[in-house]
């Protein structure tokens, strides 16, 4: 025998600990009717459970929604039956002024209350009321319409889009009636009329590298002809013949017969080199972004008749918002670089990097031949400031201006973006409303992948119907349709029943105005026969929902109260083993004595 370790008693204390916890749940399911009390009972279960706790709440709630719209038709019928009886009053006075016995006075008097009629038909129509809600006031009309969530790149022919149309990506946003592209740009428009604004510069005007043309020519000791009566190259020495000037001029001629000065290149003397085949080595070569800022908004040759696409930005504000523009954006391409040179505006509506004076906020970025502006569109009020964004941003980087491909809007309709090739004839210029990426479009002529829009179904409402929430989910809806009806509509606000004519055809007008009246009743009718059947069923879901909802939640008292006797007899006798285990060791102190 040994006395240091009692192990019946610690074995009979353990089942005991277990036999607590376990009389611990079995006394609070039984206290409170619930097999889940906590998420641990039952973690799947309680989920469960509490979604159609949500959904039975939402059920009795749709019900009583449903109570209020039955309440509104009884109202809207009540209203519609006394103006019934009103008609009803007017058609039996015209059956009387329509019979020759009387006389002038007399269907004045007839008048008189048929136009006290008339405007209670009117005082009804406008003071019936629910809830302060005009029941006979046209409130709003449920449409269905696509938004625009995102855009994704897709192959062309994987999807009915119209790539020499106009419905896809940015057309999507705008409005495919607001996008004007053809198959290329082939819109000649003159762009050197009054009230035109354009990018870029005259080509020839300015040197932007810091040295500008009399900075050369004081330099040099020369004199730099902007313009030139033929092409080609023009060479020209320094004063002091150390230096070689090479002047450049466009094969292309500007509305005056001008040739334009587009590269200056200039060639000097190294003395430390002796090798007289290398003497001339190239010290500056002005070109580029150092002597013009584009290829000229201007033109060249006789015609000033450009090919263009155009974008009209006038819906912003109205039919979509800024919002929506996020991501979307255009591109185009000129003749002169088979279409591989790609000025992309995209839109944006995060904060950018660069801003210019009139609060224009964009990015410019360069990939190759891709040319992006990502312009920040957060706050654009309207299309005409749209438009303006653009041209500040474009205006502002002459790696965007400084190609053939221009923008352009003219004061009459700011908010009209034209894109246009300023080389007369170059009709096969590319335009698309889409954004061009690297690695993830093709930069060829030809188009092989286009962006479109992700949508989703949402519902607008006008004037026209009130909505009735009658189910516990979204757009778990009934339209009710709100009746139309005042003297005006009915066909009485004119009746004349002074003359015998004027009577006989008040009397067909009445009976106009109560089949409109009839029509209408009939509706609300057919409405509240419906509405009662929704009630019906949220009736009926909420209680099939509860019934499955205690399967799963209450307890079985029945079975419980057996547990729960079988646990506390188990733990009467584990108490009683206790106290016996706890006494055995005493057989041992005889053996001391």
């Amino acid at each position: 025998m040994i006395i240091q370790h009692n192990m019946i008693a610690n074995f009979t204390n353990r089942q005991m600990g277990i036999n607590n916890k376990s009389l611990s749940k079995r006394t609070e399911k039984l206290s409170s009717g619930y097999r889940i009390n906590r998420s641990a009972d039952d973690a799947a279960g309680l989920s469960i459970s509490e979604k159609m706790r949500g959904q039975i709440r939402g059920l009795m709630q749709g019900a009583r929604n449903t109570e209020d719209g039955m309440n509104f038709c009884q109202v809207a019928d009540g209203a519609m039956q006394e103006l019934e009886g009103i008609i009803h009053r007017i058609r039996e006075l015209s059956v009387q002024a329509s019979n020759d016995t009387y006389i002038e006075p007399d269907r004045e008097t007839i008048q008189k209350e048929v136009e006290h009629l008339i405007e209670e038909i009117d005082r009804i129509t406008d003071d019936t009321e629910f809830n302060t809600i005009k029941v006979f006031k046209k409130n709003r009309v449920r449409t269905e319409y696509e938004e625009v969530t995102g855009s994704k790149l897709v192959p062309i022919g994987s999807t009915n889009i119209e790539i020499d149309g106009k419905n896809y990506g940015l057309a999507e946003v705008i409005g495919a009636d607001h996008v004007y592209q053809g198959k290329h740009m082939d819109s000649p428009i003159d762009f050197l009329g009054t009230g035109w604004h354009n990018t870029g510069i005259d080509k020839g005007s300015t040197l932007y590298s810091g040295k500008s043309i009399n900075n050369i020519q004081s330099q040099y000791g020369i004199t730099i002809p902007e313009k030139s009566s033929s092409s080609g190259d023009l060479v020209i020495y320094s004063s002091d013949n150390k230096s070689e000037i090479t002047l450049k001029y466009t094969g292309n001629m500007n509305e005056k017969g001008e040739h334009l000065l587009y590269r200056i290149d200039i060639n000097t003397y190294d003395k430390e080199v002796s090798d007289v085949t290398k003497k001339l080595i190239d010290d500056n070569s002005f070109e580029g972004n150092n002597i013009y800022g584009a290829c000229g908004t201007k033109g060249y040759g006789s015609s000033t008749q450009y090919y263009s696409a155009w974008l009209d930005f006038s819906g912003l504000g109205i039919d979509y918002d800024v919002a929506s523009l996020d991501k979307q954006g255009f591109n185009t391409g000129c003749t002169h670089c088979s279409g591989r040179n790609r000025y992309n505006i995209r839109f944006t509506t995060d904060n950018c990097s660069k801003t210019n004076a009139d609060g224009t906020n964009y990015n410019y970025e360069k990939n190759g031949y891709i040319h992006t502006i990502i312009l920040n569109v957060t706050g654009c009020q309207n299309g005409n400031e749209l438009v303006s964004r653009i041209m500040s941003a474009a205006n502002s980087e002459r790696g965007f201006t400084n190609h053939y491909i221009q923008m352009a809007y003219n004061d009459n309709e700011p908010a009209k973006l034209y894109m246009y090739d300023d080389v007369p004839g170059s009709s096969t210029s590319q335009f698309e409303p889409v954004t061009r990426e690297d690695n993830t479009i093709d930069n060829s002529f030809g188009v092989t992948w286009v962006r479109v829009p992700i949508t989703k179904k949402v519902y607008k409402y006008e004037d026209g119907e009130r909505i009735l929430q009658v189910g516990s989910n979204t757009n778990q809806i009934v339209a009710l349709e709100q009746p139309w009806i005042d003297a005006s509509r009915l066909g009485l606000s004119a009746l004349n029943l002074t003359t015998q004519e004027g009577a006989e055809a008040s009397i067909q007008l009445n009976d106009y105005a109560l089949e409109i009246l009839n029509n209408e009743r009939s509706k609300m009718g057919a409405l509240y026969n419906r509405l009662e059947h929704a009630y019906a069923n949220d009736m009926n879901g909420s209680e099939n929902m509860q019934a499955s909802e205690s399967l799963i939640r209450d307890a079985n008292l029945a079975d419980e109260m057996v547990q729960f006797s079988s646990i506390n007899i188990i733990q009467q006798a584990a108490q009683s083993m206790l106290a016996q285990s706890n006494s055995s060791q005493e057989g041992i102190l005889p053996l001391l004595g």
